[in-house]
Order: structure tokens, then sequence, then C-alpha cells
């Protein structure tokens, strides 16, 4: 009887760990994930199952020592059985996500990918790897290649939002302001149809207007991303751009008044975030003519 009640309580955390993973919000993951290790922990049991919960919860926690603890955990499991799968893959690539250093942070996310590679795993993990990856590398030639990777997998699994994020990043990876724009558009052109105003659109139209040639087109873009920042409610680094390149496409047209309006919005939010001494408040200064 006692077998019985094992194997069904085993059953249960399994069940829980599966809903958690099919689950959308993250925010809803991790009761679930919680539930199926809190029953394997008083199972005593160590074994795929229960590091598969730790490699998930890890990937649900937000703050970087919850995320590295449970997949630390995932790991010593796995290493103790001997085994690499996708959840070995999604403990690696939540250690890179908590790494402050950059060659530490490629190591993580190499692993990750090798192993993916290796069991012929193409999911919305592998490409959030490859993504990631394309984020933490330095040089655009290899940006631009894992961005491409991640893209390909995101448009066959028709997650339109991760291909828009992904085309943004391509185009921060170009040379080119014409190759710049043409990426930017194609993500906004998504970000319209999926109905998504969020800081990620923002983003783009910041980036799209910091692309363009005319003072004119600058403005439209740069204006759509401080909407959207207004909206959201959103004071970034972003946003502060947005506004300094606002004010410098005004100086441009020759309209002073707003030029210098936007000059000292960019000002006070680069002063807010970063510091008066910041390179970013510093050139906002020399380009308005503002006080310290």
């Amino acid at each position: 009887m006692q077998e019985c009640k094992i194997s069904s309580d085993a059953t249960i955390a399994k069940l829980y760990n599966n809903m958690g993973a099919i689950t959308e919000k993250k925010e809803d993951k991790l009761p679930l994930y919680t539930k199926a290790l809190d029953i394997f922990v008083k199972l005593g049991v160590e074994d795929v199952d229960i590091a598969s919960t730790y490699a998930n919860l890890g990937y649900s926690y937000t703050t970087a020592d919850e995320r590295r603890k449970y997949s630390e955990k995932a790991l010593a499991i796995h290493s103790k059985l001997k085994i690499e799968n996708a959840d070995t893959a999604l403990a690696y690539f939540n250690i890179g996500w908590c790494c402050d250093k950059k060659e530490e942070e490629l190591e993580y996310y190499r692993k990750a990918i090798a192993i993916y590679s290796k069991l012929g795993i193409e999911n919305a993990n592998t490409a959030s790897t490859y993504h990631n990856l394309g984020v933490a590398c330095d040089r655009k030639e290899e940006k631009r290649e894992w961005y491409n990777k991640a893209l390909a997998i995101y448009e066959k699994l028709k997650l339109e939002a991760d291909v828009a994020d992904t085309y943004n990043n391509l185009g921060l990876a170009c040379d080119r302001n014409e190759e710049k724009r043409d990426y930017y558009k194609k993500a906004l052109a998504i970000y319209e149809r999926l109905k998504l105003e969020n800081a990620s659109t923002a983003n783009t139209y910041n980036n799209l207007g910091t692309s363009c040639d005319k003072p004119e087109d600058k403005i439209v873009n740069f204006t759509n991303a401080l909407t959207i920042f207004a909206k959201l409610g959103l004071e970034t680094p972003t946003a502060a751009h947005a506004n300094y390149g606002l004010g410098l496409a005004m100086q441009q047209l020759g309209d002073k008044a707003k030029a210098l309006e936007y000059g000292k919005k960019a000002h006070q939010l680069y002063v807010k975030l970063v510091g008066k001494d910041h390179t970013w408040t510093l050139n906002v200064i020399q380009s308005f003519s503002l006080s310290p």
C-alpha cells in the first residue's frame, strides 16, 4: 500500500511540473513548480523528475540568486546520474542569465547550445539561448550569426513577439543605417499587428529614429517611442535617449525652443538614472548648452 502511495504522490508532482511547463505566465508557473518540488522533497527522491522541477523553478525566478540556486541543484543531480537532457541545457541557460562576467555568461550559453544541438532540440528555449548568446557577444558578426539562428526557430514556432524582438536586435547588430531601418520596420510591423505597445516597441521606435537620416522622420519615431514610454509610466535610459534625439532633430530644423525643451527633459532623466557625471549626461549638456 505504501509503495502505491509514493507512486501516486510522485505522479501528482510530475503533473504539477508539467502544468507549470505549459502555463504561459511566469507568475503562474512558480506556484505549480513549488507544489511539485514540495512533494518530491517529502518523498526524498533525487531523480530526473525533481531535477526537471529544479531547472523549471530556476527559470521561473527573475532574481539571480534564486535562479542560480535551483539550477545548480538540477545540475548536481544530473551530474550524479550522469545524464544530459533538455533540463540540463535549461539549467545552464539559467546560470548564464545570472552571470555578471560576459566570459562566464557565454560559457554557460554555449554549454546549453551544445546539448540542444547534440539532442537535436529546436524549441523556444533553444532559440532564447541563441538570442542571449547574441546579446552577450561583442562582435557584430557573431551577434548576427546567433540572432539569425534564434530567428529561424522563432519563425518556425510562429512566436511572433520573439521574432520582432530578434529583428530589433539584428538591426542593432548591423553597420549600415539602411539595413538597420529594414529590421526595425519589420519588428514594428509585427508589434503593430499584435497590438503590442510595450518597452520593446518603444525601444524599436527609438532605434528607428536614431537610424533615420531626415530630422522629420527622426521626430516621428522618437515621438512614438516617448508616447509609449509615457503611457507605460517608464523612465528608462532609452526614454532619455529618445528625448535627446528629439531635441537634436528639432535643433536641425531650427526650432530652438523645442530643442531646449527636449534637451532639458533628457538631461533630467540622465541625471536621475545614471548620474550627473555620466558621459550621456555630459553630452546632452554640451549639445544644448545647458547648465550642469
